[in-house]
């Protein structure tokens, strides 16, 4: 019988060991015996607790499940019956903000279709949020629902006049007829979404409108110019835009922290200080440009 291979490798291999067998093994006294020795044994009753703080955000944040939100609780002011009272206030906080922006940028000295769109956006996006706080929310058990479609069609109008802003300012490194294309653009798609909104009163419309106008063509835009000049304001835009981004993700997976401070609250911090950045951003695109 032949061997397999290794074999004699292993037997080498116990000879130089001098590993003898068990049988032949001697005796050793206890002394030189080996010792078993046993880890002490760990006390694992304790554990890290949460402090409260993390309980109650993780037993209240909304995951990705998209679970109904809680209705946030009515209150009365002035015998008056305020629904979504926070969200109301919130809405009324970003038109301020935009109203303040508003009012900055008409101070300006500098004139044209720039300085123009921009201004409008703010003072429209004021309008629409305000009226989105008020009618919107605060007096809906006073006012019928076809009376929120006012303050969409303002906010939709907002959106049209911030990518017209950005496409007005970027047409001077476009091909004049690349330039007119997307200008007509710009208003097919708001007569478009406008229709949209009025024939079906459904407030997906102005969403999908927004999220296209910032998502695609403000951004594409103003990454063009930032491309193009390293702008500090182009900059500003692109950060406002990432934050609506954020705010929005909070709206769309329903992510709040408590019925009282609900998603949709959430989001409308992040549109104050999305605000904050385009106002900043157009004010150094109007200087600097």
């Amino acid at each position: 019988m032949i061997a397999p291979q290794g074999c004699g490798a292993i037997q080498r291999f116990h000879a130089d060991k001098k590993i003898l067998p068990t049988s032949l093994a001697p005796d050793l006294p206890a002394s030189h015996a080996p010792r078993m020795t046993t880890r002490p044994s760990v006390d694992r009753s304790y554990s890290l607790q949460p402090s409260p703080v993390v309980l109650y955000l993780a037993e209240n944040l909304r995951n990705f499940r998209n679970d109904v939100p809680e209705p946030q609780p009515s209150i009365e002011l002035l015998n008056l019956e305020l629904q979504e009272p926070v969200t109301a206030l919130t809405d009324v906080f970003v038109a301020i903000v935009n109203f303040v922006a508003y009012a900055k940028l008409r101070a300006l000295p500098q004139r044209g279709r720039v300085h123009t769109l921009f201004t409008y956006y703010f003072l429209t996006m004021g309008v629409a949020t305000f009226l989105g706080g008020v009618v919107g929310h605060a007096l809906m058990a006073y006012i019928p629902f076809y009376m929120k479609v006012p303050g969409w069609i303002v906010s939709m109008l907002s959106v049209a006049l911030l990518e017209r802003a950005v496409i007005i300012y970027a047409r001077k490194w476009m091909k004049p007829q690349i330039g007119n294309f997307f200008s007509k653009l710009n208003i097919a798609e708001l007569l478009i979404f406008m229709a949209l909104s009025l024939v079906t009163l459904n407030f997906q419309y102005v969403l999908i409108h927004a999220a296209y106008g910032m998502a695609i063509v403000v951004t594409g835009f103003t990454g063009f110019v930032y491309l193009k000049e390293k702008s500090t304001g182009s900059k500003q835009i692109l950060y406002a835009v990432l934050v609506s981004a954020i705010g929005a993700a909070f709206f769309v997976f329903q992510i709040g922290i408590d019925k009282w401070f609900n998603h949709v609250d959430i989001s409308h911090v992040f549109m104050m200080f999305a605000s904050v950045l385009y106002y900043k951003g157009a004010r150094n695109l109007i200087v600097d440009g």
